[in-house]
């Protein structure tokens, strides 16, 4: 669907009814979060979230569909796209995965019909067996959680610019 995330389709897919995947590049080439995906199945969740612990930086790591991970950057005012790839892509190959596709894939729209490409939300059917989820200190965060903990890890652009 190429419209506006709205309320109803987070509802959706929170339900299991269908995924939703955001592209998070802007119109004016900004994006308010990124990620890093990281496809290797069977990632341990709870190692690469003491990594990025360990590297001070400002990442929400979650499972993928796929078993790999998806760390996320929420941001809280709109930054740069080329700014936030090129952190994203130093900071993937500080924690080992130099090979990892960042969220955007690009720094700006090709076109008025372009929308940028997409990731995959977490929590898909939350309530259920998702596979989709937030590791918080080692454990499996709710949604709850993760929603109190990904507000609370948002940063600026200013904060962006001071991580070593």
């Amino acid at each position: 669907v190429r419209a506006p995330v709205t309320p109803e389709l987070w509802a959706v897919h929170l339900s299991g009814e269908c995924g939703l995947g955001i592209a998070p590049l802007r119109d004016d080439g900004t994006v308010r979060f990124g990620a890093i995906d990281i496809d290797v199945l069977m990632t341990d969740h709870t190692a690469l979230e003491e990594a990025v612990d360990k590297a001070g930086l400002p990442l929400v790591v979650c499972r993928s569909k796929s078993g790999g991970a998806h760390c996320y950057l929420f941001l809280r005012e709109a930054v740069p796209a080329a700014k936030v790839r090129e952190f994203l892509s130093g900071w993937a190959s500080a924690l080992g995965h130099s090979g990892a596709e960042v969220f955007p894939r690009q720094n700006e729209l090709a076109s008025l019909r372009d929308v940028g490409n997409w990731i995959s939300m977490p929590y898909f059917d939350h309530e259920g067996p998702t596979t989709r989820y937030a590791v918080i200190d080692g454990v499996i965060a709710t949604l709850e959680a993760f929603l109190n903990y990904a507000e609370a890890a948002a940063i600026t652009e200013e904060d962006l610019i001071k991580i070593k």
